[in-house]
């Protein structure tokens, strides 16, 4: 088991406050604190900005491409990987018909005189398996491709040959890696206690990524207005690209056509989110991009001179960004940065839970981080404990309501970290396999041996005693000893993941299985007792946490949290289950008709019945992965 202690971490994350007692009442006033104050010399509190919610590519890449349309300075892009050929904005149809490129679209833009930077992560190893730089990195990966699928990548090939051969001279193309040992250095220093096997070690280390994706448009213009940003999972790769309607086979998302048969396959619905952010917050935004784009030495293999873009920037002041906005909600941008020991993100994330005592949200791609649950159960036994010390009945104490909403392991090598982590909230039998797995293991190591023979080896050798996972967490097996603890906590705890429907009354003929599909989760999002969000692009892993370059915004606003927990629980769960107004009360309805939500669109596939009020809502279950996905 881990030694993980928050309440250790918190010391050095949370700021003392003394607040003194009132003279008349004797008791105390003061405030929780969300942000991370004893950061905030590196990481500005933000107090003037305007941020706007968007669900999905559609909502989010529109408006991207709108703004970006509208620039008349300069474009920065911060990406994981670019596709010149994915459009942002669409109507139904084949690749070519559908829209505008996100190439064309910077091409265009370039030509009118606006300065594009696109600053991408690119390795050497890591760079040819996931291919995020599409025609310029490994185009055999598209297995020999055909018609439409040729076009695609005839046109990323293309724009990058335009790129090297200056067609484009507004265009700067700059890209940047991960030194391992710095990945290392963090790893070690946030997670001294982490086990991991070899191919963990490989993928945090050898192969960590710049996997942000923040946009700075129009950064110095003379109006302050017209400056505008983003903070995102979305990755811009087609993709990513889906509407929050997540139809089973939309015509706007990607297709894979194929050689063996005619027809072709849509792609599977995706889900993500983004924030738009105008005001103070943007300089953060542009210290971070204007860093980064100054170190880099190559320009596409190419040397060039050390940048000077963060001096050329300086006299762009937080201040004077926040002159023209007026919605005042505050924020802080947080990061994880290797090369700098940046750790805000998990420290963030840390001292949010801290602070939970209503409800917790975390709809996130990889859940491979049992630190996360140990910290809720921590943090709510010291809660427990001085509510009692303040003479408040057990019974009396108000539940903790967990909603987590995640995808399927992608691959059989993710399945040790996320059962981890959900077993540590008294899941572990939504994993079905590896918990009979991990039940027989505890079986084996705590078997006393009948003789010396048994032993296949010296003395003390445990043989076969399952995954090192289950070794080193075997009370993870003893579900009803975990959900006990829960229960004693007040810790009402559902996992959910996300399907969709094929409604085409000419699909029919198909099998139940045939007529959903997952919804894979790309997102990165935690809502807390409807006063706090974070957004962005780390995932709940150690490897976002510590190990690659990470980007996410904080806020605490009670008006832009529960306008999202609203947005997002009523478009996954249906209108009648988004929390209404966030009272104690109707959190805990919710949470309740939530599970049975689940519960009945679950039972109801044998019959290859619709979902409840469109939602998308399912119990999560393992049911195994396909390839090896990074990000």
């Amino acid at each position: 088991m881990m030694s993980y202690d928050i309440q250790k971490n918190l010391k050095s994350i949370r700021r003392d406050e003394h607040i003194p007692a009132s003279t008349d009442q004797r008791s105390p006033q003061g405030s929780m604190q969300w942000f991370l104050e004893n950061r905030s010399d590196t990481h500005p509190i933000h107090n003037n900005n305007a941020l706007q919610f968007f669900m999905c590519g559609k909502e989010g890449f529109g408006s991207i491409a709108s703004d970006i349309d509208k620039a008349s300075h300069s474009v920065d892009l911060v990406c994981w990987g670019f596709d010149p050929a994915m459009e942002l904005v669409r109507k139904p149809g084949k690749w070519g018909q559908r829209g505008e490129t996100f190439g064309d679209l910077l091409a265009r833009k370039s030509k009118q005189g606006v300065k594009i930077r696109l600053l991408i992560w690119k390795d050497l190893v890591g760079s040819a398996k996931q291919g995020n730089m599409i025609g310029y990195i490994s185009p055999s990966l598209w297995h020999t491709p055909d018609g439409i699928e040729k076009q695609r990548l005839d046109h990323c090939i293309a724009w990058w040959k335009g790129i090297q051969y200056g067609e484009y001279p507004n265009i700067e193309v700059r890209t940047r890696s991960v030194p391992s040992s710095d990945a290392r250095h963090s790893l070690a220093k946030n997670f001294p206690d982490m086990s991991s096997t070899l191919l963990e070690k490989l993928l945090t280390e050898q192969v960590a990524t710049h996997h942000q994706k923040p946009v700075l448009i129009d950064y110095e213009h003379p109006d302050p207005s017209r400056a505008v940003g983003y903070v995102m999972g979305l990755n811009s790769i087609t993709d990513y690209w889906d509407s929050s309607s997540h139809i089973f086979n939309d015509h706007c998302r990607e297709a894979d056509y194929l050689q063996d048969r005619a027809g072709s396959v849509i792609r599977k619905p995706y889900r993500d989110y983004a924030i738009r952010v105008q005001g103070e917050a943007l300089y953060s935004l542009n210290q971070n991009f204007s860093k980064a784009w100054d170190n880099v030495k190559t320009e596409l293999g190419k040397p060039l001179l050390n940048g000077a873009l963060l001096g050329s920037r300086a006299k762009v002041s937080a201040g004077s960004l926040s002159s023209s906005c007026t919605a005042g909600h505050r924020c802080q941008i947080v990061r994880t940065q290797p090369q700098e020991q940046d750790a805000t993100i998990w420290e963030s994330y840390q001292l949010a839970l801290s602070n939970a005592i209503q409800y917790i949200y975390a709809e996130n791609q990889y859940f491979f981080l049992p630190e996360w649950a140990q910290g809720i159960k921590q943090i709510r036994k010291a809660n427990q404990t001085g509510y009692l010390n303040g003479k408040v009945v057990k019974k009396d104490i108000p539940p903790l309501y967990v909603f987590i909403v995640i995808p399927n392991p992608e691959d059989r090598g993710m399945v040790p970290r996320t059962y981890s982590t959900v077993a540590e909230l008294g899941a572990g039998d939504q994993f079905p396999t590896y918990q009979a797995g991990a039940e027989q293991a505890t079986k084996v190591i705590n078997t006393p041996p009948p003789s010396r023979d048994y032993y296949d080896g010296d003395v003390g050798t445990i043989p076969n005693p399952g995954p090192r996972d289950i070794v080193d967490n075997q009370h993870l097996s003893d579900i009803k000893a975990i959900r006990r603890e829960l229960q004693q906590l007040g810790i009402e705890v559902l996992v959910a993941m996300l399907q969709s429907f094929d409604d085409n009354g000419a699909s029919k003929s198909k099998s139940s299985e045939e007529r959903y599909r997952e919804i894979y989760i790309h997102s990165k999002l935690m809502l807390i007792d409807d006063t706090f969000t974070t957004l962005g692009s780390a995932n709940l892993s150690p490897r976002s946490m510590a190990g690659d370059s990470e980007l996410n915004l904080i806020t605490e606003d009670p008006g832009f949290t529960s306008n999202a927990r609203a947005r997002v629980w009523g478009n996954l769960a249906g209108g009648d289950l988004s929390g209404g107004g966030g009272s104690r009360n109707e959190i805990a309805q919710t949470h309740k008709k939530w599970k049975d939500r689940m519960d009945k669109n679950y039972g109801g596939q044998s019959n290859s019945e619709a979902f409840e009020d469109g939602s998308f809502i399912v119990p999560f279950r393992d049911t195994g992965g396909s390839a090896m996905r990074v990000r």
